[in-house]
């Protein structure tokens, strides 16, 4: 769910209301979807290399 913000004819702007998110917060459903990334430290320098190399077809 995002809190939003209205912008426009809602606060005294002349242009086209609209909505703006200003903070995205996912239910209890979509974080237990997500993979969370860890750190790789010192590792993500090989792992980037390496998929730079898978990338780039090589």
């Amino acid at each position: 769910m995002c809190a939003m913000r209205k912008v426009g004819a809602a606060s005294g702007d002349p242009s086209p209301m609209r909505s703006i998110p200003v903070q995205c917060i996912p239910t209890e459903e979509v974080i237990a979807k997500l993979e969370m990334i860890g750190d790789l430290g010192e590792n993500n320098v090989k792992y980037t290399k390496l998929w730079d190399a898978i990338k780039a077809g090589e």
